[in-house]
């Protein structure tokens, strides 16, 4: 398995250019954010490796929306809409709604055994 660093150069050749593909990929889902470039430029490479992965999944989803409509039907408990529910899921970023998608689709943990 690769470092972090030896993937960028590989890929992108440079943090610059790593940062250039996270912002397009990120920019549906940031809005108008100032400052977020430089934010990015300080992060690490896994993390921003991180943040591509989730950007591209989310617009193979469909979005935002189609991201927050998987993640109430996950949580909505009644037939009827619960418009309250869907507005709070709504304000979550959507990399946080990705890890809840993932989380709900991870096996149990199993329990520790007891020791006599």
């Amino acid at each position: 398995m690769k470092s972090p660093l030896k993937r960028m150069k590989d890929e992108f050749g440079s943090k610059d250019k790593l940062v250039t593909e996270v912002l397009t990929a990120l920019k549906p889902f940031a809005g108008k954010e100032e400052g977020l470039e430089t934010k990015l430029k300080k992060q690490s490479n896994t993390k921003l490796f991180k943040l591509l992965a989730n950007a591209k999944k989310a617009t193979e989803m469909g979005g935002k929306d189609a991201v927050v409509e998987a993640v109430y039907t996950q949580w909505s408990n009644s037939k009827k809409g619960d418009a309250n529910l869907r507005a709070s899921i709504a304000g979550h970023p959507v990399t946080e709604l990705l890890s809840y998608l993932v989380a709900k689709k991870k096996p149990a943990a199993k329990k520790p055994r007891a020791t006599t």
